[in-house]
């Protein structure tokens, strides 16, 4: 389902500050990004993007080893491009030619 090179979408920027305080750029919601690298972490699958690049940082990863790596950031929070187009819904252009309010895209 994900390839290096892939485009994809922010659907959830709501980080824990307290978690994510030493990260200096965080992706950002509705924003497209391009995948540099997938990894595994615990049961999750996580990517770094083309578009931020962190300060490398000392993390225990799951099996207790100590690596330094830039925060990886988890695919949950992404929807491949092509998806995340398709689940917009028409009624948002409509109301965008109309001068309505547009709703959060999701």
């Amino acid at each position: 389902m994900w390839d290096i090179g892939q485009k994809i979408v922010c659907v959830d920027d709501k980080f824990e500050r307290r978690k994510y305080n030493h990260v200096e750029i965080l992706p950002v919601k509705h924003k497209t990004y391009t995948i540099r690298d997938i990894t595994f972490w615990s049961e999750d699958v996580a990517f770094l993007l083309e578009e931020i690049t962190n300060r490398k940082r000392m993390y225990n990863d799951p099996s207790g080893s100590i690596v330094k790596s830039e925060v990886y950031f988890k695919s949950k929070r992404f929807k491949p491009i092509d998806q995340y187009i398709n689940d917009i819904d028409i009624s948002v252009f409509s109301k965008l030619l109309i001068g309505g309010k547009v709703p959060e895209l999701v």
